[in-house]
């Protein structure tokens, strides 16, 4: 019975809290919250963000007026909810009715649901759902769930006929919200902080990825990346190429690329960063150096020498995307091309193109639409140092795109912020 109610009131806060129309709410000044014995930064009073305390739930607020190309209102909605005893039920069992919200909701998707541990070991669990509708309004979700001991801990974010470009802003300061939570008074807020007896490698390894995956046409695309391991010898990893150079500020700034790292025996034990929520996920691969390169889970990851300052090159590069499918009431294609010129004389040119088409059928009659636009053609002086290209354009404008060789001293192909450009035809070394 005790359990019934619990689920019960959690149910009616997440329907309030969804449905509830806009309130004269005061103004509030930004503060580091305590609610319930938790501390949490929260953007009160900051961009619009207001608080409500109601009995039982904490409510954060901020509208999206109509009006400035909003055909309608729209609102975000955070609600942290005061914790329930374990008594309530299973972990996930009450985590799934906070996350249910409004069963009136007919979702698009199927709810993606995400589990691992906060940086202070305790279980955590995250769903999104997306994108549902109740009274015509289009509703856009996440929950996460903590369970410290004999209490869980819940904060949900409702995002209210919100724009596809609002959204990012406001899931970043929700996220941000989550992994500032501190249940109790030992915890600490989320800091990617490698421990005593992490670290042992230094350097940047590369391996290559591929293989067939659907695509969003309904057809496959063949795909090969090169993937990325960075390693710091104080115990940081990140999985993309700090832009910067600093893997520390990199890692700060983007924790959802990082993790820390040990080395145990013939084993590699890597802590990971799941999302921007803070969520940590622990493996273990089996590890073996084999002269300067790795192999980590049978996969050999070559290491990859940084490049002296002063580095010039001579050469077209290419990089080429293609995707394309056809249902039985659609088709649709999308393609890009970008090409890199780069002299000896540490000048540099880019141009390019993308375009897409679609077309589909509905009630016996056709439609179909094709759009195209060519990249303006950039020009200037580059520099290469490390793991970095750093472009000056003709007007004085700068850009710093991370860069490297992936086949050592080869340089048929280059990695350009993650993308595959290969050298033009004849001009090809053997």
């Amino acid at each position: 019975m005790g359990q019934a109610r619990e689920s019960s009131n959690l149910a009616r806060l997440v329907l309030w809290g969804l449905l509830a129309v806009a309130l004269d709410l005061p103004a509030a000044r930004a503060e580091s919250l305590r609610f319930e014995g938790m501390t949490l930064d929260a953007p009160v009073g900051t961009e619009g963000w207001a608080r409500q305390d109601t009995d039982n739930s904490l409510v954060l607020r901020r509208s999206f007026p109509a009006g400035e190309g909003r055909r309608r209102a729209g609102e975000a909605i955070i609600i942290l909810y005061r914790p329930i005893a374990a008594k309530a039920g299973a972990f996930p069992q009450v985590f799934a009715k906070a996350a249910q919200g409004i069963e009136a909701v007919a979702h698009d998707r199927r709810p993606s649901r995400r589990e691992g541990q906060t940086v202070n070991g305790h279980p955590m669990l995250m769903e999104q759902r997306c994108c549902g509708n109740a009274r015509n309004a289009s509703v856009h979700t996440f929950t996460v769930g903590v369970n410290v001991g004999e209490t869980y801990y819940f904060l949900t974010l409702a995002m209210v006929n919100l724009a596809r470009e609002e959204k990012p802003a406001v899931r970043a300061r929700f996220e941000a919200m989550v992994r500032s939570l501190r249940p109790r008074e030992a915890d600490r807020a989320f800091v990617l902080e490698p421990a005593r007896g992490d670290g042992g490698l230094d350097g940047l390894y590369t391996s290559m990825d591929s293989g067939i995956r659907p695509n969003a046409f309904g057809g496959t695309d063949y795909y090969a990346t090169s993937r990325v391991l960075l390693f710091d010898p104080g115990g940081l990893f990140s999985r993309a190429v700090p832009i910067g150079g600093d893997i520390a500020a990199h890692c700060a700034g983007t924790p959802e690329d990082c993790g820390t790292y040990r080395l145990r025996g013939g084993q590699i034990e890597m802590r990971e960063v799941a999302n921007g929520f803070g969520m940590m996920r622990t493996g273990s691969e089996s590890f073996a150096r084999d002269g300067d390169d790795l192999e980590i889970d049978r996969t050999r990851h070559f290491r990859v020498a940084p490049l002296p300052g002063g580095t010039t090159f001579e050469g077209s590069w290419t990089s080429s995307f293609a995707s394309s499918g056809t249902t039985a009431l659609s088709s649709g294609s999308v393609s890009s091309v970008r090409t890199l010129v780069l002299g000896r004389n540490g000048r540099f040119s880019r141009s390019g193109f993308n375009a897409a088409s679609f077309s589909g059928e509905a009630g016996g009659s056709r439609s179909g639409v094709t759009v195209g636009g060519r990249r303006p053609l950039e020009q200037g002086t580059y520099r290469v140092e490390g793991y970095r290209l750093m472009l000056t354009g003709s007007e004085g404008q700068e850009e710093t795109l991370s860069f490297y060789k992936p086949d050592g001293a080869s340089d048929n192909l280059l990695i350009v912020n993650g993308s595959n450009y290969l050298r033009a035809g004849r001009e090809r070394q053997r």
